[in-house]
């Protein structure tokens, strides 16, 4: 649906019903504080203004145009992506557009609950350090046979959370001495595989 509108004067002729401003906002359950913003950003121009009074009039034909702006902020469009549709850009495209870019944002937020929830279940079992369980594609590996301390918080989780090892443990190392300076920043992975035991 594009949202072209047109601006007329009182001396064209309408066939269609007129409503004022306020009458119009009510109808719609918007304030007329929001059409005139609508109308300064170029979205829905009033379809009449009173050359005298400068009351506004509008349509009920307008009624989709507005229904759709709300439609689309609600849905995460800025007002400027919307009157980039207004203006007539590829609907579909930028529609698909925004869809990857909110699922995008849902990955994001994924790994974001992941990460809490394995500081809330540190915190209830006692562990001292975050664990994921995750899905990783298959790689070749170069490890060694060594025991750290964040080895008991892994296998503790393991234990107690109904899985068994299955296969080589390995570490991955994010980040450390070749791109941080810091070494509190520095990032190691440590990877077992695992399935779930047998009830």
């Amino acid at each position: 649906m594009e949202m072209k509108q047109e601006h007329k004067s009182c001396e064209g002729k309408i066939s269609d019903t007129l409503y004022k401003i306020g009458m119009f906002a009510a109808m719609n359950h918007v304030t007329v504080k929001t059409l005139r913003f609508y109308e300064e950003q170029g979205l829905l121009m009033p379809a009449l203004i009173h050359p005298e009074t400068g009351y506004r009039y509008y349509t009920l034909s307008q009624m989709a145009v507005l229904h759709q702006i709300n439609a689309l902020k609600l849905a995460g469009f800025t007002l400027e992506e919307i009157a980039h549709i207004n203006s007539g850009a590829d609907e579909e495209a930028v529609l698909l557009k925004k869809k990857s870019e909110l699922l995008a944002r849902i990955a994001d937020l994924t790994r974001q609950i992941a990460v809490v929830d394995g500081y809330l279940s540190k915190k209830k079992n006692g562990l001292f350090a975050p664990v994921l369980v995750k899905t990783i594609p298959e790689t070749t590996v170069a490890f060694m046979r060594i025991r750290l301390e964040s080895y008991e918080t892994v296998l503790r989780y393991i234990e107690e959370n109904g899985y068994e090892i299955d296969g080589e443990i390995r570490e991955s190392y994010i980040d450390g001495v070749w791109n941080k300076d810091d070494e509190r920043e520095w990032l190691s992975e440590i990877q077992v595989p695992v399935r779930r035991m047998a009830e």
